[in-house]
């Protein structure tokens, strides 16, 4: 007897032949698994809070970043907002604007691997416009294309074929196809974030929906009744008739009344032994690793503390968000920049994201326009103000800088006591105190992690202090470390004798350790967190003041 295959079966026999022999195409076939006894697919995938806020964390953020063309010549940047790629870039196209457009290219290459987008050209070849295509109507292959068909070849040129509905399949060089995609071993498509995380978010699937089932059911968990005896006819039946009724909503609360001697005998593990709580904790854990995120991001704040947040805020950017940036601008260089286009290129701006607190901005502007590398407009810009006008153009540096040529052919700079204290307590004040209070930044958030580590170690007062003076011989070495090249600089910039600065060092170091003693002593014993940039300004402050006024008296020479 011939048995004839259905065409629903033959048509995925050769879709999956197609894939075992083209490696190329299997991030596309996104073929539902199951995993901990659930259907992990692009669609139940999304209902897994950690896995959703992920995507629309990561999409949304780097989407709402700007994007601009730039040229770069003979050391001068330029920005180039009439250039056809810039025009595409600010405005996608007629149905979604530059923000939909990015997050929807993002959130497909970070779920499928891949996101695509048809590039639409005018006569001379520039773009116009960029069509988002979902990624299951996309296939990646190398071919030819002879008499109009496409004919699949190794060795080929890369060509997308599109997919229709109603008609025959769409082919498009790669030039025309703006393709964003994640890690992939072929460097054509990117794999699928779902497939290769399946198991994870099956516990998670399965997870929640034992949550649910197990509220649904009242809390009640299963088991069974032991009769004595052996219950047949009419006392069979009355009691499954009971035991049928109380799976109705409604019913579960009302009391079950057992007779001739039975018994209720649970047969489920304890929600409590499952550890339930705890599983869906580790989940949001594992589910950043999946994208490089800290967890504190997918809302876990477990083991988030105010002195490591900001330090993994600036991490998540390096580490989570520049490698998709660096795939969009290579990709926009690529595909929306002619190659004759000397020196031209796209540009993300992810300043945006790495934005401190104010004090700490303030402090680093002040640096940049005290050796000129920032004008009074260049800060306003920033900080999306308007400019105060031309003279606001104008770069300003310290009197007292010189260059290391004229200091070899003149010697160093001479300079009166009344100019230097001039000086000093102008603008030099202001960078070494914006130095100094990073330095102290630093230090301060070493020492609350170094705490936070050990924190569980300690079983009273003298457990602390016993940990406390073991680590603060370490500290003074790292503070000694982290102050000597600022004040390095200190005495380079006021012509002092190298090193004349250093003998202060163990003072200052003696004042904060003492500090730093008391205040986790109290937060040890009666609990509570002080503010790092305060007390790092306040540091800062009387650290630069000891230095200049040693320097003034003649103390330091």
């Amino acid at each position: 007897m011939i048995f004839t295959m259905p065409r629903s079966i033959v048509s995925f026999w050769n879709a999956a032949k197609t894939v075992l022999s083209n490696p190329r195409r299997y991030s596309i076939l996104m073929v539902p698994s199951r995993h901990a006894g659930v259907t992990v697919n692009a669609e139940t995938a999304m209902t897994v809070s950690g896995y959703w806020r992920a995507i629309n964390y990561i999409s949304g953020q780097i989407a709402g970043l700007p994007r601009y063309i730039i040229q770069e010549i003979d050391g001068k940047t330029k920005k180039l907002s009439t250039h056809p790629a810039a025009g595409v870039m600010h405005r996608p196209s007629a149905e979604v604007g530059p923000f939909t457009w990015a997050e929807t290219m993002f959130a497909w290459a970070l779920s499928w691997g891949n996101g695509y987008s048809e590039i639409e050209r005018n006569a001379a070849g520039s773009p116009i416009a960029m069509h988002l295509i979902s990624p299951d109507r996309v296939e990646v292959d190398r071919g030819f294309v002879v008499n109009g068909y496409f004919e699949p070849d190794a060795g080929g040129q890369i060509f997308y074929r599109i997919n229709n509905q109603s008609k025959e399949p769409t082919i498009l060089p790669a030039r025309d196809v703006f393709h964003l995609h994640g890690l992939g071993f072929d460097g054509l498509v990117g794999y699928s974030v779902v497939s290769m995380a399946a198991r994870s978010l099956g516990i998670s699937i399965a997870a929640e929906r034992f949550e649910e089932d197990f509220f649904a059911n009242g809390l009640v968990a299963s088991g069974y009744l032991q009769h004595p005896n052996s219950l047949k006819g009419p006392a069979y039946d009355r009691l499954k008739e009971v035991m049928e009724s109380k799976a109705l909503f409604g019913q579960k609360w009302k009391p079950l009344v057992l007779e001739e001697g039975m018994e209720w005998k649970g047969m489920t593990m304890p929600v409590k032994d499952a550890e339930m709580l705890e599983t869906r904790k580790l989940q949001i854990s594992d589910l950043a690793r999946w994208f490089g995120l800290p967890p504190h991001k997918l809302a876990d704040l477990d083991h988030a503390t105010f002195s490591n947040i900001e330090s993994q805020s600036r991490e998540v950017v390096n580490d989570c968000f520049m490698p998709w940036i660096h795939r969009l601008e290579e990709e926009a260089d690529y595909k929306l920049i002619r190659d004759r286009e000397k020196g031209v290129r796209a540009k993300v701006n992810v300043r945006g994201l790495l934005r401190g607190d104010d004090a700490s901005r303030a402090a680093y502007y002040q640096i940049m326009t005290g050796i000129g590398a920032y004008s009074v407009n260049d800060v306003l810009r920033l900080e999306d103000m308007d400019p105060i006008g031309p003279e606001g153009d104008e770069r300003l540096v310290q009197l007292n800088l010189t260059t290391l040529k004229r200091l070899v052919t003149e010697g160093s700079p001479q300079s009166n006591t009344r100019q230097r204290d001039e000086d000093i307590t102008a603008a030099s004040r202001q960078g070494f105190v914006a130095l100094m209070q990073d330095a102290f930044g630093r230090i301060l958030r070493r020492e609350l992690n170094r705490f936070e580590q050990n924190r569980h170690k300690f079983t009273n007062s003298d457990t602390f202090f016993a940990w406390f003076d073991e680590f603060q011989v370490q500290q003074r070495e790292y503070i000694a470390d982290t102050l000597r090249p600022i004040m390095a600089s200190m005495t380079a910039m006021l012509a002092l004798p190298p090193g004349s600065l250093f003998g202060k060092i163990k003072a200052i170091a003696d004042i904060h350790v003492e500090t730093t003693q008391d205040q986790l002593a109290e937060i040890y014993t009666s609990g509570g967190e002080y503010d790092v940039n305060f007390r790092a300004r306040k540091e800062a402050l009387e650290t630069v003041d000891l230095l200049i006024s040693s320097i003034i008296q003649g103390k330091i020479q």
